[in-house]
């Protein structure tokens, strides 16, 4: 793999377009399984581009015209501390207007996940250089892992195109060079294991 062909997977595979692609996804599934009328639904759609992409990305944008994000690229450790607790800020209240209306309990903690995931990145963040990208797409693995157990569903295909995923994502991340082994395989097992062991203790 090249190094133009890594950084393009980094892209299309960043943190925040994997918790998107995992939400709509997941929401997709439970939306065949229930019945929203189309208001609702787009109200549902509207809510999570909004409140998980939109509105985040422009307030990061701000800030860096403000200068109090030096680098869109956020190669710098604080810059990319405020980006992620701003997205975690947003899905909060993304999560809480969605709760509000008390829209389908397991919708609810589709939508709690991301807030998880982000969160204890920040905080391993404080203590240990992990490597964003193996985290979040170990979460999103042991995400449908752990639903798959906790709604009786065989999730096999799904995980397996997971995997298959995160092998290439992973091999980037290592061709990119800007993390060490050890922090690109921790951050994907903990990630893993965090979403397991969460749906378990739900059940």
């Amino acid at each position: 793999m090249s190094l133009k062909n890594a950084r393009i997977i980094s892209i299309l595979f960043h943190p925040v377009c994997m918790l998107v692609y995992m939400l709509l996804f997941a929401l997709q599934l439970q939306i065949q399984q229930t019945v929203l009328s189309l208001p609702h639904l787009l109200w549902l759609y509207g809510m999570l581009l909004a409140g998980y992409i939109i509105l985040p990305a422009i307030t990061v944008f701000l800030l860096y015209k403000l200068r109090i994000i030096k680098s869109l690229k956020l190669d710098n450790k604080q810059d990319n501390a405020i980006a992620y607790l701003i997205f975690a800020l947003f899905y909060y209240l993304c999560f809480q207007s969605v709760s509000f209306y008390a829209i389908y309990p397991l919708i609810q903690i589709y939508m709690l996940i991301p807030i998880l995931i982000t969160a204890s990145y920040l905080i391993i963040h404080l203590f240990y250089n992990i490597n964003a990208h193996a985290l979040f797409i170990g979460a999103i693995i042991g995400f449908f892992i752990g639903l798959g157990y906790y709604i009786q569903q065989n999730n096999i295909w799904i995980i397996l195109i997971l995997i298959c995923i995160s092998g290439w994502m992973l091999s980037a991340q290592m061709i990119i060079n800007k993390h060490s082994s050890l922090q690109i395989y921790s951050g994907f097992f903990v990630g893993l294991s965090e979403l397991i062991l969460l749906f378990m203790f739900l059940a």
